[in-house]
């Protein structure tokens, strides 16, 4: 019964996060499948780094993923929620990503 509280309360997490995530520069989200890990696509590799160092220096940790990893030209943060985050948590990481992106 606590793994299937638990699950429950990670997606409601996912959904808030969907909800309120922001589209990214290029206006490609990823996929949403439910996941919670979620591709923000930025597009260059330098302006994911960038942007990913601002959002630590902001609290928050959103490592880059880009080449050879993901296509040249198609760099992005590799935002992941737990059932762990508060709603106070998702919903800042989201005003962080709307104020700091290019």
């Amino acid at each position: 019964p606590e793994g299937e509280e638990r699950r429950q309360l990670l997606a409601r997490k996912i959904d808030l996060l969907s909800e309120q995530l922001p589209d990214p520069p290029g206006g490609t989200r990823g996929v949403k499948s439910g996941s919670a890990i979620f591709p923000w696509i930025v597009g260059h590799e330098q302006a994911a780094l960038d942007l990913s160092e601002s959002l630590q220096d902001a609290g928050f940790l959103v490592p880059a993923i880009r080449y050879p990893t993901v296509a040249k030209g198609s760099a992005r943060l590799r935002i992941t929620v737990t059932a762990a985050h508060d709603n106070a948590q998702i919903r800042a990481l989201c005003e962080a990503l709307t104020r700091l992106s290019p």
